[in-house]
């Protein structure tokens, strides 16, 4: 979306726009937890916006621990143990 309303005619340039984040905070996400050959998903709560490739944080419900995961698409996010 654009930053302003923009008048009719308007050409667009790249400091015109932004991109709506695809997590909004206080939301649930799926937390996907890649390590080696396996992924375990759970349910998680973001605590913060985040657009695609932002690392933002989320509160794992069982746990209640707080993570920074990666966005990787509406409602998921996911984090590589190495």
């Amino acid at each position: 979306w654009t930053t302003r309303m923009r008048g009719e005619g308007t050409v667009l340039r790249t400091g015109m726009l932004e991109t709506r984040p695809v997590i909004q905070g206080g939301t649930p996400v799926m937390l996907r937890v890649h390590s080696g050959l396996a992924t375990v998903s759970v349910q998680a709560v973001a605590r913060e916006d985040g657009r695609m490739n932002d690392w933002i944080a989320v509160e794992q419900q069982q746990s209640r621990r707080h993570i920074l995961a990666r966005v990787v698409g509406p409602g998921t996010v996911e984090i590589t143990l190495e």
